[in-house]
């Protein structure tokens, strides 16, 4: 499985397309709405995959993160531009980017947040909270630890 990068940039949102997605990309959800919120709040910092076809691209992985900026009316999206995948490799690539994301444990999401307030120490809670989709509570619960 070939997969190697090409380059890396910004492109129009308007030359990405989809060719599928093993996951549903549900806008009504809270981890969607959290996503697109800390978008708008802070701009994208994880750039999408794509690979070229013709002019365009197709979104290998990412496809929240594209949904989210086209809802937020965004002209460009940070990409990871890779050779494209043989066919039988898509649905593989999508699924295990999928599958191995490891979440932050409660030990260090509080551990984090200490050392945001440390380092910022004008931050409030509310600011957090924008920042990380979360609800204030949720915040001072972490930060209690």
């Amino acid at each position: 499985m070939q997969n190697s990068t090409i380059s890396d940039g910004q492109i129009p949102v308007s030359r990405i397309f989809t060719n599928g997605n093993i996951r549903n990309v549900s806008t009504d959800n809270e981890q969607f709405l959290a996503l697109k919120d800390s978008i708008d709040i802070i701009g994208q910092q994880v750039p999408i995959t794509v690979y070229a076809d013709g002019d365009n691209f197709c979104v290998l992985t990412g496809h929240q993160r594209l949904k989210a900026l086209q809802e937020l009316g965004k002209e460009y999206i940070k990409v990871h531009i890779v050779n494209k995948p043989k066919a039988k490799d898509h649905s593989l690539i999508q699924y295990h980017e999928n599958m191995f994301k490891v979440d932050m444990s409660l030990f260090e999401q509080a551990n984090g947040l200490r050392q945001i307030a440390d380092k910022n120490p004008k931050i409030t809670y509310t600011q957090l909270s924008a920042r990380f989709g979360k609800n204030v509570a949720w915040i001072a619960s972490r930060m209690k630890l």
